[in-house]
């Protein structure tokens, strides 16, 4: 059924599509995930969508499998064997069959099978790009067109272009992360974190990371870092790799810095 674009499976029918007197309720007791790892045994990893339903027929209540379709036809990577009378072993399924639905069974695929199957996956992809053009036609004058990805564990939009919170209604929403988040280092962690990047090939003090701090003009660039109005500085990664790239560029990095500021200091002394 997903390979052929998705279908249903009733259970609490009769052969002529009557209610059955039988209560089928327990099967909603089933776990979707735990039928998706015995297909996936014979089918190898991949999405598979199952959701358990009760719809009703007649004023009866029935359970509803409902079976997603799939992108890429699944085929069979392992025998499926099942047991008969006297203990023998029948064959349902080989390695290398690819299944699809013809009306009330389930038979080998053919050629007509796989060119269904590529005609909905090239309609589907149709789908989206005139979708996608039709949000860009239809955008007001002045606007700015960018690509972005969405990522497969979830539905967020990662932005390719830098954003900020705005008020604004109508604009693209941006996931807000905590400063502690994005900067989790203070001054004590920074120092330590960039002893481990540099491995025992240099050891710096905080004296170090606050001469890095003005060289970067780190205060203005709020990507290294963080200050809250009543709180201590906060450092970010990328601070740290900065600070580690600069040293592995030029191991006299730290000595030049020291020597660069303590020469600011001592002019502002005078």
């Amino acid at each position: 059924m997903a390979n052929s674009g998705g279908g249903v499976v009733i259970l609490g029918l009769c052969d002529d599509g009557s209610p059955s007197p039988q209560d089928c309720s327990q099967a909603l007791k089933i776990d979707p995930a735990v039928v998706a790892d015995k297909v996936r045994k014979y089918t190898g990893p991949h999405q598979l969508d199952l959701k358990l339903t009760v719809v009703r027929k007649q004023e009866s209540e029935v359970v509803a499998i409902a079976i997603g379709g799939v992108r890429h036809p699944l085929v069979f990577q392992n025998v499926g064997t099942y047991e008969v009378e006297s203990g023998r072993q029948k064959t349902a399924f080989s390695v290398g069959q690819i299944y699809f639905r013809h009306g009330a069974k389930s038979e080998p695929g053919t050629t007509d099978d796989i060119r269904a199957c590529i005609d909905r996956e090239v309609s589907c992809l149709r789908e989206e790009w005139l979708g996608n053009i039709r949000k860009v036609v239809e955008a007001p004058l002045g606007s700015l067109v960018t690509v972005a990805t969405t990522s497969q564990s979830s539905d967020s939009i990662q932005p390719s272009i830098p954003t900020r919170l705005v008020h604004a209604e109508g604009a693209m929403p941006v996931a807000w992360r905590s400063p502690d988040e994005t900067h989790p280092h203070r001054q004590k962690e920074v120092v330590s974190v960039i002893n481990q990047r540099l491995g025992g090939t240099h050891r710096i003090t905080s004296y170090d990371v606050q001469c890095a701090r003005k060289e970067f003009k780190a205060d203005t660039d709020p990507n290294l870092v963080y200050k809250s109005k009543f709180g201590m500085v906060q450092y970010s990664d990328a601070f740290v790799s900065a600070v580690v790239d600069e040293f592995r560029n030029d191991p006299g990095f730290f000595a030049n810095l020291r020597i660069k500021h303590s020469r600011r200091r001592t002019r502002a002394a005078i």
